[in-house]
């Protein structure tokens, strides 16, 4: 029975010595490949070669192809989680300057532990840090009695 390389398999070796011609160094699995492409009678040794070679060389581009395309994921991931850190960020600041529009007509003698107690009141922190910001004056508040 012979060996003979499928319609596949011989138009993915066409694409690989295409793409061999623009690398100026080859593997020693691709030298390989192109040198057994490249004889006009091959037996059926070299064909049952010429496959595993072919099929080596998929999966190392198939693999290559795979951490490509999860490495775009983890940068699109970070780009994505960078935008709602901005926004979460905008989000306070757009928060804290809505309380300043309340105070715009009156002298600016608050403090930053009133100003906090004043966002909290209003719902502009999650409960979570509401706790952790109450907890936070309440602690500097006593520090501030004690000196």
């Amino acid at each position: 029975m012979k060996s003979e390389l499928t319609i596949k398999e011989n138009n993915f070796l066409i694409e690989l010595i295409k793409s061999y011609e623009t690398k100026k160094k080859l593997s020693d699995i691709q030298q390989l490949i192109k040198t057994l492409s490249n004889k006009q009678q091959r037996s059926d040794a070299e064909n049952k070669q010429l496959k595993i070679l072919l099929s080596a060389e998929k999966l190392k581009l198939d693999n290559q192809l795979k951490n490509k395309q999860a490495k775009k994921v983890i940068a699109d991931n970070k780009k994505q989680l960078a935008f709602e850190t901005d926004a979460t960020k905008k989000r306070y600041g757009e928060a804290f300057v809505e309380e300043l529009k309340n105070f715009a007509n009156q002298p600016l003698d608050l403090s930053l532990a009133d100003f906090l107690r004043l966002l909290i009141e209003n719902k502009h922190f999650t409960d979570k840090d509401r706790k952790w910001l109450s907890n936070f004056i309440a602690n500097n508040s006593n520090s501030n009695a004690n000196q």
